[in-house]
């Protein structure tokens, strides 16, 4: 459980990328500051182990757990549990060795395209936050050869 002081009042969330779309949902969230070693900039949060987590830290992080579960949920249409569970098929000989190979090729092309948009919007001082579905929506298109 990872908790907060908000308007004086804790606030508990059950796992990170809680905390992290508060900076989606909210860009100037109004958090009291946990007071720690560190001087946070006034929209830091700091979890009370002393981790800072910052907007940009955030933002990164919270478009990876959500480009993470739009590969697992393409996966899953096809009927396999996540993406990690389609790609490892495309090591041995069997009937979803193609199919595999494919979801292991666009898994990598849509992480590249990824870290290409977070870093240009790293490179921009994370001025133009895209929305999520702009975001996801940049991502290669998924081909079965």
């Amino acid at each position: 459980m990872i908790q907060f002081l908000e308007n004086q009042q804790w606030v508990k969330f059950d796992n990170m990328e809680q905390v992290y779309s508060l900076f989606i949902t909210q860009p100037n969230p109004p958090f009291d500051m946990l007071y720690s070693m560190h001087e946070p900039r006034v929209h830091d949060i700091i979890l009370d182990d002393g981790t800072v987590i910052t907007k940009e830290i955030a933002i990164v992080k919270y478009a990876e757990i959500q480009l993470q579960k739009f590969l697992d949920s393409k996966a899953k249409e096809k009927g396999y549990d996540s993406i990690l569970s389609a790609s490892s098929y495309a090591s041995v000989d069997n009937p979803f060795k193609q199919e595999a190979i494919d979801f292991l090729n666009w898994r990598s092309a849509c992480w590249t395209k990824a870290y290409e948009i977070l870093n240009a919007l790293e490179a921009n001082n994370f001025v133009d936050i895209p929305t999520m579905e702009n975001f996801l929506g940049q991502m290669p298109e998924l081909i079965f050869t």
